[in-house]
């Protein structure tokens, strides 16, 4: 399990809360997105993410950069970015902060919120 560390004043807590729990409200364009891609690929099932993708979904949400990425997985650079792309039609994203929250709510990533006093 990967886990992000995020050091955040208490009252943010909240507004993360909020954004993981309802994507649609800071995304709005989001569903409206997904659903021309939906029937733009009507026939086609959305196919599910390989384990490589899942790895590099994990990276991308803990803020790795393609370069980084691709060092620790021992592939291209090209090859990252092709993963990448690839996730994001399969996902229908158009926001590396949509893939967070993605690996958030099917818990790819671990959030630990730190309380500053």
């Amino acid at each position: 399990m990967y886990k992000l560390t995020i050091s955040i004043e208490y009252d943010s807590v909240h507004s993360l809360k909020s954004i993981t729990c309802n994507p649609n409200r800071y995304f709005p364009n989001q569903e409206r997105v997904t659903k021309a891609s939906m029937k733009k690929d009507k026939k086609m099932e959305r196919r599910p993410l390989t384990s490589r993708e899942i790895e590099v979904v994990r990276y991308v949400a803990e803020g790795y950069k393609n370069k980084d990425i691709a060092e620790k997985l021992g592939i291209q650079i090209k090859t990252v970015e092709t993963h990448r792309t690839n996730i994001n039609n399969k996902l229908g994203f158009n926001h590396v902060s949509q893939l967070i929250i993605y690996a958030i709510q099917k818990g790819l990533i671990k959030i630990e919120i730190e309380k500053e006093e």
